[in-house]
């Protein structure tokens, strides 16, 4: 309750104290007369009924300031509550349209698989082939992965080879080998 109403409750307390006091040494001024001479328990258990009513329907009343405050704080709930929503709306979608993209350009590790497949069929022996050093990065649809892989050659001798694979992801598990891979002896 604000100090409005503790203040105005205070002042009509005191205006009953009053009024009770008038009442019992001047029955004729404060009660009509039509009720005959009221005795101090009639008179006291009056205005005391109407206080106790009175400061019931003064404590149901909210100050202005108060309620003006409960207002804007339920607007600013809202407020929030809707632009949460949103952007809870906003999140999920990027979300699915970080993951359409990704299934439409593939992903790094299916790009080095696919490399891999295509440096092993340049290779003398591709059963001996050891990967290593892989990295994969995208460029405008394009994967270009980069590594260093280990095989036999045809006199049976292990040699280190850096490659270089342009690979795009068409669809599925399909994906094109953009321009042939570079493979060069380290």
């Amino acid at each position: 309750m604000g100090q409005a109403v503790y203040s105005g409750l205070a002042t009509f307390s005191l205006l009953i104290l009053i009024a009770l006091i008038v009442g019992l040494f001047k029955p004729g001024l404060v009660l009509p007369s039509a009720f005959g001479k009221p005795s101090i328990a009639k008179v006291a258990g009056t205005y005391f009924g109407i206080l106790v009513l009175l400061a019931l329907a003064m404590s149901a009343v909210e100050p202005a300031e108060v309620t003006q405050r409960r207002i804007a704080e339920q607007k600013r709930r809202a407020a929030d509550d809707a632009q949460s929503a949103a952007y809870s709306k906003e999140v999920a979608a990027k979300l699915e349209s970080d993951k359409a993209e990704k299934v439409r350009l593939g992903d790094a590790s299916s790009a080095t698989v696919m490399a891999r497949q295509f440096v092993e069929k340049r290779l003398k022996s591709p059963a001996t082939a050891k990967f290593s050093e892989e990295s994969a990065v995208l460029h405008e649809s394009v994967w270009f992965v980069k590594g260093a892989v280990d095989s036999q050659n045809s006199f049976g001798a292990m040699l280190r080879l850096i490659y270089l694979c342009r690979v795009r992801h068409a669809e599925g598990d399909t994906w094109i080998l953009v321009v042939p891979c570079e493979i060069a002896s380290q």
